[in-house]
């Protein structure tokens, strides 16, 4: 929450506008209020056998099936709206959005159809998707670019609207596709905590200095290749002359978190978990379960390398917040190439692989040079921290009122800023 303290910093008042079943203890004792019913995750959670499971579930649904048909984002806006009124927010005031999906997009639509633009706060709109690729909840009758041309065509765009990419990468094409102002707002570093390090130091069941400890977080998902790991570790084993049987005496030991995602677990990830469970415990330990903040920065923070092999089409631009984590805390990268956690890697901070092969080579590479890989990361991270600190994040967000005329041209030859 150190987003909340840099905005006081800047002369804001924030306040939170929650979802209706958030805890209110993670504001960190921020203003905060519950206001939305729906969320990101509402359509995935829709026929999954834990959405099927309870009483209490079961006779939410038959009330929801009662009541009058509402699109999700026409629930949003309404409820944005009461939200505006109830805090008395005006023309002067800011709302930001900090993960913007097509439902979010159509919410705002709908909100400036429906209220006087003029008195209305000024709306940032941060998305971490590409929207013609991955971008959750996108609504059949308000495709994106129909409504950033709606928004374009009234004047809000730069006045009242300041799009945002969370990457330079995503920043730049998202100004490309729409031919409007879209300004790069990254996710700010976390600051470094090295008593957490040593919490999950004792863990892992290899803990010696020459053993690379290579970490996978979040739940088990086949877009961020969970389904890959099996064969990523024999082929790490075979490149570095290991056999499994070696355990506790290998160069390298994994920590794979593998929680259900919301739908629960894809076929392909259940195929691997019993892949993953023939290796010992000194090559391969599992983390089942929901993970605690504490917990989760634990494990974090006692790894060396943050392995990424995410899926090329869905994340050659998309965000990833594990990414900002791992810079921030020193990590080396092992992440697919032409990807944006690929772009993020720093010099001597990791490696870009493709194949389960490849990345095996990559992971062995690291293991031989781990001393090299740490002090490169650790460069990597002490520039990620001063470039990205939240205070920037909070006058970025605002400096796009200034720089309203000044879009982020990508440049013809990278795809990247010029």
């Amino acid at each position: 929450m150190r987003i909340t303290a840099s905005a006081r910093v800047s002369g804001l008042r924030p306040v939170w506008f929650c979802h209706r079943d958030a805890s209110l203890d993670e504001t960190a004792g921020a203003e905060a209020l519950p206001v939305f019913s729906v969320s990101l995750y509402d359509a995935y959670r829709r026929g999954s056998p834990s959405a099927r499971a309870g009483l209490i579930d079961r006779v939410r649904r038959l009330w929801r099936r009662m009541q009058p048909a509402q699109s999700p984002d026409n629930i949003l806006s309404a409820q944005l709206s009461q939200a505006i009124k109830r805090t008395g927010l005006g023309r002067d005031d800011r709302i930001l959005f900090h993960t913007a999906d097509g439902m979010t997009f159509g919410a705002i639509d709908r909100l400036y159809s429906l209220a006087d633009a003029e008195e209305l706060p000024r709306i940032h709109v941060c998305t971490p998707y590409d929207p013609k690729g991955i971008m959750p909840n996108r609504l059949p009758d308000r495709p994106i670019d129909q409504i950033v041309n709606r928004w374009r065509a009234r004047g809000l765009i730069g006045r009242k609207i300041f799009l945002h990419g969370e990457n330079a990468r995503l920043a730049a094409h998202l100004a490309s596709l729409w031919g409007v102002s879209v300004h790069p707002l990254p996710l700010p570093a976390l600051p470094p905590d090295p008593i957490v390090g040593r919490e999950g130091a004792a863990a892992w069941p290899v803990n010696h200095p020459d053993v690379l400890k290579v970490i996978v977080l979040g739940p088990a998902r086949v877009e961020k290749g969970f389904h890959l790991l099996p064969d990523i570790v024999r082929h790490t084993l075979d490149a570095l002359g290991a056999s499994p049987e070696a355990g506790a005496r290998a160069p390298v030991c994994f920590a794979f978190h593998c929680a259900p995602q919301v739908i629960g677990y894809a076929p392909q990830v259940l195929k691997a978990l019993e892949r993953l469970k023939e290796f010992p415990p000194g090559i391969v330990h599992l983390i089942e379960g929901d993970l605690s903040e504490s917990a989760y920065l634990a494990w974090a923070a006692s790894s060396d390398l943050f392995l990424l092999p995410y899926g090329q089409r869905e994340y050659a631009l998309r965000s990833s917040g594990i990414v900002t984590e791992a810079l921030s805390m020193n990590k080396i990268i092992v992440a697919t190439a032409d990807t944006y956690p690929a772009s993020a890697i720093g010099r001597n901070a990791g490696l870009a692989a493709g194949t389960p092969a490849e990345f095996g080579r990559a992971i062995a590479e690291v293991s031989r040079e781990i001393r090299r890989f740490r002090e490169g990361a650790r460069l990597s991270g002490e520039r990620f921290r001063s470039e990205h600190p939240a205070e920037k994040y909070v006058s970025r967000c605002l400096d796009a009122e200034v720089n309203r005329g000044n879009p982020v041209v990508p440049d013809a030859a990278t795809g990247l800023p010029a």
